[in-house]
C-alpha cells in the first residue's frame, strides 16, 4: 500500500513507527479547524490516525527503527496524522500535527538519509526532499503542523484559510478511534453496486501487524535487497507477495450513507447475496468473509460491524492507492 506516497514516507515514517506493543493506541485529538481548512477540494478520502496507526511509512518501518538518534526523537513529537487521498493520479497529501522545528528536522533528515542519495534543500518557505532520479516531495510548516506532498498541494494547504472540501465537515464530526477514514471515493459503489453519498470507516485494536518480529525482519530483507540492486544499477525487483500476519484484536465499523433508504436496502441486499461488482482490489478471501456480515439498515445508512476475521482477510497492500505519482513521476 505504501507505494502510493513514495518518497514522502521517508519524512513521516515516525507517524507509524511508535509501536503500541499490545497497548491500546491513544485516540487522536479532534480534527482542528486548521487541518480541515487544509483539506483540498479534490479530496476523495481522508484518514485521521493516532501515531501508531498512520500507514504511510509502513514499508520502511524496520529500517528506520535503527536509524539515527535524532530521528528516534522526532517520532515522539507526532500527535496526530491526516492522510489525504485526492483525485485520480494525484499525489497523496499528508498533514502531521506536532512540535517540529524546521531546521532541526532538516538537519536530522540530511544525516539520516544521506546514504540513500536523498538531497534535502530549502526552496523558500518549503523544504524539498529530492532523489537523483528527479522525484521530489515538498514539506511546508504551519502552526504546529507539517504538510507533505507535491508543490502545488502543499503551497495551497499553507495558504488555506477556510474549508473547501465536503469532507472537512464529515471529518470534524467523525467517530473517535485510533484510525478513522471518511470519504466519497466510489470504491464502495463499485463493491456493492449502489452509489453512496459518503462513508466512514473506524478501525481500532491493540496491535498492528508491523509490531511482529517476523514482519520486521522481512521488511529489512526487502529494503536491503532494494538498496543492493540500486547500487548495482539493476532495475527494482518485482514487489513481493504480502506475508504479514493479520493484526491482533482488530475490529471496525463501516457507516455508508446513501441518497435514500431504498438505496441502502438495495446495497444490503447485494451484500446478503454476495453480489459484488468487483473483486479487485479487495480480494476473494475478504469478500467471502464480508458476505457473512449481517448489515444493519438505519434509514439511508448501511452499518457493517467488521470483526477481526473479516478485517484480517483484507489485503491493505492492494486496497490502497498504490500507484500515485510524486510530482508527475510514478513512485
Amino acid at each position: 500500500m505504501l507505494r502510493f506516497l513514495g518518497l514522502s514516507l521517508i519524512i513521516v515514517w515516525s507517524a507509524c513507527s511508535a509501536t503500541s506493543h499490545g497497548v491500546e493506541a491513544p485516540l487522536p485529538a479532534p480534527s482542528s479547524t486548521l487541518v480541515t481548512a487544509m483539506i483540498p477540494a479534490d479530496a476523495v478520502a481522508v484518514s485521521r490516525c493516532a501515531p501508531q496507526w498512520c500507514v504511510v511509512a509502513r514499508s520502511v518501518y524496520e529500517r528506520l527503527s535503527d536509524m539515527t538518534e535524532c530521528w528516534t526523537k522526532l517520532q515522539h513529537q507526532i500527535e496526530v496524522g491526516y492522510e489525504i487521498w485526492r483525485g485520480a493520479a494525484q499525489p497523496v497529501l499528508a498533514i502531521y500535527q506536532g512540535n517540529f522545528d524546521r531546521a532541526a528536522t532538516e538537519e536530522c533528515a540530511t544525516e539520516t538519509f544521506r546514504i540513500d542519495g536523498y538531497e534535502v534543500r530549502r526552496d523558500g518557505a518549503l523544504t524539498v526532499f529530492a532523489t537523483e532520479a528527479g522525484q521530489a516531495v515538498y514539506v511546508g510548516w504551519r502552526d504546529h503542523a507539517v504538510v507533505i506532498g507535491d508543490r502545488a498541494a502543499v503551497t495551497s494547504a499553507l495558504a488555506a484559510t477556510a474549508p473547501t472540501s465536503k469532507l472537512s465537515a464529515q471529518l470534524a464530526t467523525a467517530s473517535s478511534g485510533p484510525m478513522v477514514v471518511v470519504g466519497t471515493h466510489p470504491f464502495v459503489a463499485d463493491l456493492l453496486g449502489v452509489p453512496a453519498v459518503h462513508w466512514e470507516i473506524t478501525i481500532e485494536g491493540s496491535l498492528m501487524w508491523h509490531d511482529r518480529p517476523e514482519a520486521l525482519a522481512e521488511i529489512g530483507k526487502q529494503l536491503d535487497e532494494r538498496a543492493r540492486r540500486r547500487m548495482a544499477g539493476l532495475p527494482p525487483a518485482p514487489p513481493p507477495e504480502p506475508q504479514h500476519p493479520a493484526p491482533a484484536n482488530l475490529r471496525g465499523r463501516a457507516r455508508i450513507e446513501y441518497a435514500s433508504p431504498s438505496d441502502a436496502a438495495a446495497a444490503a441486499d447485494h451484500l446478503a447475496r454476495a453480489s459484488f461488482g468487483v473483486t479487485r482490489p479487495f480480494g476473494l478471501k475478504f469478500l467471502s468473509k464480508l458476505s457473512k456480515v449481517s448489515p444493519t439498515v438505519q434509514g439511508a445508512t448501511l452499518v457493517l460491524e467488521l470483526d477481526q476475521e473479516t478485517l484480517g482477510a483484507l489485503d491493505l497492500d492492494e486496497l490502497g492507492p498504490a500507484h500515485h505519482a510524486v510530482d508527475g513521476k510514478a513512485s
